[in-house]
Order: structure tokens, then sequence, then C-alpha cells
């Protein structure tokens, strides 16, 4: 074979693998826990009922997207939910969509319920969750043991967090998301609110983490940092509104040996007990 057609061979096979590669982490699993039928995963109606299934399944393929029906998904371990790398998790659908653009998570409203006993979500890294409302997440207890994190535990890891509800949930550290030793994590376009804490109503950033937090509205949380506390970790917090937050320090936000960036932000009639 002459140098040229080698070349030309090689190329042909490098971009058919991207093309399989491609394609293959494209594949979209469905999950309804309405579905009485048949449970494949394969289509809306073969839908798997848990989440977890979905998730599971995907990352077995080699990734992909998980969409999700709307309805309010429980489970009997902690968390309800393990995130998995190269999967994506979108809720949000009616469960007849073709395509993702066509979901409407703030009609469609799909619940991770911890029901005051359980944490909701691990994350994972390269993997994003979209469309999602945490409640009642519960995760009292010292973080370095595993505990914390009530809505979210994002521990070692850098996964997306889009366009979600955090609320009503309970734990020692980060109400609604615990992050730690991450190196990239970002949450957008998200609500946390009711949470309760001692340590970051919303979030809880420690362990030199790095976070951006963009677009998030922050009410009526309670604890020390209303929407935010941060440790000897990075954190930027853009264009974010927080409102309403009670604390013993740091009524809206409380930074304690760490860097963080406040830029283009809201925050109005948060309240504080410190003297």
């Amino acid at each position: 074979m002459s140098t040229l057609a080698h070349n030309l061979a090689t190329g042909a096979i490098l971009l058919l693998a991207a093309f399989l590669g491609a394609n293959a982490n494209s594949a979209v699993w469905y999950v309804d826990k309405d579905n009485t039928g048949t449970e494949d995963g394969t289509s809306w109606a073969t839908a798997f009922n848990t989440i977890q299934e979905g998730v599971n399944a995907s990352s077995a393929a080699g990734g992909g997207e998980v969409w999700v029906a709307e309805g309010t998904y429980v489970g009997s371990s902690s968390p309800v939910l393990t995130m998995l790398a190269n999967v994506d998790i979108f809720g949000g659908f009616s469960g007849n969509e073709t395509a993702q653009n066509q979901r409407d998570w703030k009609t469609h409203v799909t619940i991770i319920d911890g029901e005051n006993a359980r944490r909701c979500v691990n994350g994972a890294n390269n993997a994003k969750i979209d469309g999602f409302t945490m409640t009642k997440g519960y995760s009292p207890g010292d973080y370095t043991l595993g505990f914390g994190g009530a809505g979210m535990r994002i521990d070692s890891v850098s996964p997306t967090v889009n366009n979600c509800i955090f609320s009503n949930a309970y734990s020692g550290y980060g109400g609604g998301i615990l992050c730690l030793n991450s190196s990239m994590a970002t949450i957008r376009n998200c609500i946390f609110t009711g949470n309760v804490t001692s340590y970051g109503g919303g979030i809880c950033i420690l362990a030199s983490t790095s976070i951006t937090v963009e677009n998030c509205l922050f009410v009526n949380n309670n604890g020390a940092g209303g929407s935010i506390y941060n440790s000897t970790s990075s954190s930027a917090m853009v264009n974010c509104t927080v409102m309403g937050n009670t604390s013993t320090i740091g009524a809206a936000f409380y930074n304690y040996s760490g860097s963080s960036t406040l830029k283009n932000c809201i925050l109005w009639n948060n309240t504080t007990s410190e003297a």
C-alpha cells in the first residue's frame, strides 16, 4: 500500500471511530416512574421506573443522556441517586418528547425526594444534572465521615448542575449542596430555598475546592453563611440574588480563610444574630 493510500485509510478509520464514539455517547435512556409495562429504558414506552437504572444503563453503554419524565422519585438508600461519569441526566419531560429541547422543566416538575431520611444526589465527574427539584434531603453529621450535602454531595468530582431547585433539606454542612475537594464544579440557574444547616444554608464549600455559582437565587435558608459558607476554598458568585436568609454569622455570605469573588449580586434583607 502506498503512503498516500495508507494515510487515507488511517484517516478514514479514525473518522469512523470518532463517529461511532460520538453516537455511542449520545445514546438516550428513558425513565418514567409511571411505566407499568416492559422496562428496558430504550424508549418512553419501555422506560425504566427509577433514575438510577437509567444512569447505570447509560454508564454501562459508555455514557450518554438520561431523560426523566415528570413525577416524584424516591429511594430506599442514601443517596437516592448516584451520578456516574459521562452520563448527563435531564428532568422536565412529559414522557413523549423526541428532542431534548422539547422538555419544560418548570412545567413538568421532576422531583428527587429524600423524604427527610436520606441525601438526594451524589455527584460525578464529567456529568450533568439538569431540570430537577431536590427536596427534603437529610444528611446530618461530620462531613469527613461522608455526611453533609443533604440535597447533593460533590466530593472530589466536578459535575455541572443546571436549572435545579434545592429545597427544605437539613444537614450539618451544606443544606442544598456540600462541595469539597472539587477542582471546577459549576452551578447555574438554580434556586436554594428553605434549607437548614449549621454551615452553608444553600452551599457549603470546603477543602480547597474551586466552584462557580452563576445566576442562582438563595432565599429563606438558615445557616452560617445564609447562601454560601466558603472555607479554605476559591469561589465565584456571579449574577446571584441572596435574600431573606438567616444565620448566626454571615447573613448573606461567609468567607473563612478562602478566596471569594462576588460580581453583580444582589444581597437584600438577610439577617444574622451575630453580636
